[in-house]
């Protein structure tokens, strides 16, 4: 999520001298993974798109072999300014964060795309100038300017999909010991911000303070500075302050999860289809038993977050955030 397809390594079992580079193995070939199993139609299901980073040829005694290192087509938002023709100071004034997406992919003129079914709006309206950024930074600045809840992400076909987690929609329910046999759980305020200090530019430079008095008056006081010289206008510092309070100002849950494949050997009553599974998706977990009784607090409707034991915080739907194939 916020990253699109990552590193995939592929390990071949062929000679060094003689493992077909130039006519299968080359730099910048272009890489497609797909699955076949009972669960997929015979042509199977395409889970990775993208092109050959790296090589190299490995001997240890009498064994050989080459490891492939590729990257999804997204890494190369990094390596490539966003521009409007030949000018790398691109403005918009009063647009919906997600034209910023659109426009910007679109003028990339690279191998991912956008269609209006992957784009959603935020409804704001936004003032910002980029200059001299790479795709990579305006896509996470769309996010910083973004409400809550938004992210991007790219997949096997290669389209890029903005939009917003939609928890009132869960893709899966899992069940603890059929579903998924390991997980990690993982409880921390490393990250809490309750009050963020902006200054931005203009002669004066915009100066604003944001704080959330709910979070403060919880966890205590933790600050944080915020410096963007390009923004210039109230609405939109106000805008991305805000973003950051809705963030940070509670505690985080992370969950790791190690999902069975229904098609293993061994699985025949449990398992799930793990190429159903997508960053953005909404997952439940179950068969969690919390008996302890109902502990009563106070709070402010829409403001404040419960204090939810960790066993109550897992009745919650979380968002995938990253998937990890292994073969």
């Amino acid at each position: 999520i916020n990253g699109g397809l990552g590193q995939l390594r592929l390990v071949l079992a062929r000679p060094i001298d003689n493992f077909g580079e130039g006519s299968e193995i080359d730099l910048n070939f272009r890489i497609e993974v797909r699955i076949i199993d009972q669960e997929t139609p015979p042509a199977g299901v395409l889970i990775y798109q993208g092109f050959i980073q790296s090589y190299r040829q490995i001997a240890r005694g009498n064994d050989e072999s080459v490891e492939v290192i590729c990257m999804g087509y997204q890494a190369l938002f990094a390596s490539r300014l966003a521009k409007s023709g030949s000018n790398t100071t691109v403005t918009y004034t009063s647009r919906d964060p997600s034209y910023i997406v659109t426009n910007t992919i679109a003028t990339l003129a690279g191998r991912i795309s956008t269609s209006a079914a992957t784009i959603e709006n935020t409804g704001l309206s936004l003032t910002y100038t980029f200059r001299n950024n790479s795709v990579k930074e305006v896509l996470d600045k769309v996010i910083d300017l973004s409400p809550d809840g938004f992210y991007w992400t790219t997949d096997a076909s290669n389209l890029l999909y903005f939009r917003k987690v939609d928890y009132e929609k869960p893709s899966h329910t899992l069940q603890l010991g059929k579903d998924f046999i390991e997980i990690e759980i993982e409880k921390s305020i490393e990250k809490l911000t309750n009050s963020v200090y902006f200054t931005g530019g203009g002669n004066p430079n915009l100066f604003r303070r944001t704080v959330r008095t709910s979070s403060d008056s919880e966890w205590g006081t933790y600050e944080n500075r915020k410096t963007d010289e390009r923004v210039t206008v109230n609405n939109t510092a106000d805008q991305m302050a805000t973003n950051i309070l809705d963030r940070y100002d509670h505690p985080f849950t992370r969950i790791k999860i190690r999902l069975s494949d229904s098609n293993q050997a061994g699985y025949p009553q449990s398992g799930v289809n793990i190429e159903s599974f997508a960053p953005g998706q909404v997952v439940l977990l179950r068969n969690f038993v919390d008996d302890r009784s109902t502990f009563w607090d106070q709070a402010q409707w829409d403001v404040d977050f419960w204090d939810f034991h960790f066993l109550g915080v897992l009745a919650n739907p979380f968002i995938i955030t990253n998937i990890s194939y292994e073969y």
